[in-house]
């Protein structure tokens, strides 16, 4: 609990703050008025006077409503959307619920996106720099192609694979990762191509062998490469495809790393 002059703590149902000496407001009512005038001007110190709204009348239906109106301003997304459960279960009409719980979840989505967002650069920008100290490095290749398709960016993983594959020609998980980016990037016959020659040098034993098999099969049938051919599309993406990927200084989340 807090006081309503000093907003210094006090104990629950104490008559009076320790700190300033005022009478303390034992009402919900009161503690509800008080955190919605704050809620423009500090909205944290809002969210504990709302807080103590509730604690001291659980069923505050403005109380709940608004604390969880004023923890979506503080970016407490989860947090508000307890808040908003709580009210649905004791007031399933009550106006603006599904409207403020809709923004809440959205809410929730976009920070959680920016987060994921920031770990793909960092992540990228970190292989990237392995790329530039070892421009064979396969597993650092791989990892950036398989990045920029699990964003969807088939143009940016072609060009890693490509370059995985100019390194590592028999790895069938290149070919077949590199066949769904170009399948993604609308090039059908040279993803059939791709999947083809991974089907033919991949052990049965591969965790993604009944994967590659369902990719081949949503696929209409197509000429298979023959496995010896392999070797001439990697060289022929390999004359197009540029190793000096020049990395100078890449910016790391909360710090840099240079050359």
């Amino acid at each position: 609990m807090h006081c309503l002059g000093c907003y210094g703590s006090i104990q629950e149902y104490s008559d009076r703050c320790p700190a300033c000496g005022k009478s303390s407001a034992l009402d919900a009512d009161s503690y509800f008025k008080a955190g919605m005038e704050l809620v423009a001007s500090n909205v944290g110190l809002a969210i504990k006077l709302l807080q103590d709204c509730v604690q001291l009348d659980p069923n505050h239906q403005s109380g709940i409503y608004n604390l969880g109106i004023a923890l979506a301003l503080d970016n407490r997304y989860e947090e508000a959307v307890a808040h908003y459960k709580e009210l649905l279960s004791i007031s399933p009409n009550y106006p603006g619920i599904y409207t403020a719980m809709g923004q809440a979840y959205f809410g929730s989505y976009a920070k959680h996106k920016d987060i994921v967002n920031r770990r793909f650069t960092q992540s990228t920008n970190l292989l990237m720099r392995a790329v530039s100290q070892n421009p064979e490095d396969t597993d650092a290749l791989f990892s950036l192609g398989n990045a920029y398709l699990s964003e969807g960016n088939s143009e940016e993983a072609i060009i890693w694979l490509n370059r995985a594959l100019c390194v590592s020609p028999s790895s069938p998980a290149i070919y077949f990762v590199l066949a769904k980016a170009l399948l993604l990037a609308g090039q059908e016959i040279p993803a059939r191509d791709m999947a083809s020659i991974a089907i033919l040098i991949a052990s049965k034993d591969e965790p993604y062998w009944n994967e590659l098999q369902e990719f081949m099969d949503a696929l209409e049938d197509h000429p298979r490469v023959a496995p010896e051919d392999s070797q001439a599309i990697c060289d022929l993406d390999c004359e197009n495809t540029s190793l000096d990927y020049n990395v100078s200084q890449i910016s790391i989340a909360e710090g840099h790393v240079e050359n």
